[in-house]
């Protein structure tokens, strides 16, 4: 008979941003495949997570239950939530942090998996030749040792055909659409906003029709960028793109581009999701461990071109990339 696998997981993370959801989708869809009578609890320690939420649609299938926010984890001590307690065939504790595991271990399971010192509490150990170093690789590490077999992330990106119409329609096809994504969650992740104008300003020159692609801190910079590079499109913000709340559209556009730069933040790991290549400015952030699975990614980081200061990457720089990409 064949193994059905684990029947009842519960995994725990602190929390998901969209880009740490994306990096987490690959191996949560080769899960699936692999167990799929098996129900999936998602708890999350400190934050919300987007699988309840902006990214809900792409959960859907994957992940049975979610209980975000919940504090479990956090404190020694505690009793174990009532509404997630029980026996588990597998828990999974994403940290490396000894006190989460420590916790997590209360609970009631037939295997335990668990990174924290060197796989120390773990009731299975990956090889040494097991690649650990991103994101991806190491979610996928956790989960095969969850499956009981070696998973290969899935980076199928399934879309409902709403979005790829709309798509579509607010980027028809003809032009060659370059994308730029100038935003990230901290000062010190951004690249300087004139630099992405210098940069739509020489593509445009080249040919291709700008797409800025901007988050809600950036939406009051739509004016601006028009006055500047007149040729420059924002599908977000047309027939009820942004207004729709929906990353899902952000990626169907994305798989209409020719090419992108972005920033490392959420909405970079949403253009690389749409499959098509993209050039990363990376800073002082890790460019091996939040590398993305989806498309061929090119990275630029400021150690190797500009003394470790991202502001100082020259958009001669980015353009030569360009360049070599074709």
């Amino acid at each position: 008979m064949t193994d059905p696998g684990p029947q009842k997981v519960l995994v725990h993370v602190t929390g998901d941003r969209i880009g740490d959801a994306l990096l987490k989708l690959p191996s949560l869809r080769a899960f699936r495949a692999a167990t799929p009578n098996a129900h999936v609890t998602w708890v999350t320690a400190r934050r919300p997570s987007v699988f309840a939420g902006r990214l809900k649609e792409l959960s859907a299938g994957l992940i049975d239950k979610v209980y975000a926010e919940t504090g479990f984890g956090l404190s020694w001590f505690g009793a174990i939530p009532a509404h997630f307690g029980g026996r588990y065939d597998v828990v999974v504790s994403t940290e490396a942090r000894l006190r989460e595991t420590l916790v997590l271990r209360r609970l009631n399971a037939a295997k335990f998996i668990s990174p924290a010192a060197s796989f120390l509490f773990s009731a299975e150990r990956p090889s040494a030749a097991t690649p650990q170093d991103s994101v991806v690789d190491h979610f996928n590490c956790l989960m095969s040792l969850a499956c009981g077999h070696t998973l290969i992330p899935d980076t199928t990106m399934p879309l409902k055909p709403a979005y790829v119409e709309l798509a579509a329609s607010l980027l028809p096809s003809g032009p060659r659409y370059f994308g730029l994504c100038p935003g990230a969650g901290g000062q010190s992740k951004r690249w300087p906003f004139e630099k992405f104008i210098a940069l739509a300003d020489q593509i445009a020159s080249r040919g291709f029709t700008p797409v800025f692609f901007l988050g809600p801190e950036e939406a009051d910079l739509v004016d601006s960028i028009r006055a500047q590079v007149p040729q420059a499109l924002f599908p977000e913000f047309a027939s009820g793109g942004t207004d729709s709340g929906s990353p899902l559209l952000t990626i169907a556009l994305a798989q209409r581009l020719a090419l992108s730069v972005t920033n490392d933040s959420g909405g970079g790991h949403l253009l690389a999701a749409g499959g098509q290549p993209v050039i990363t400015l990376f800073g002082h952030t890790n460019s091996v461990k939040f590398r993305s699975p989806y498309c061929d990614q090119f990275i630029i980081h400021a150690r190797d071109v500009a003394n470790g200061v991202l502001a100082d990457i020259s958009v001669d720089t980015v353009l030569a990339q360009v360049n070599a990409i074709g």
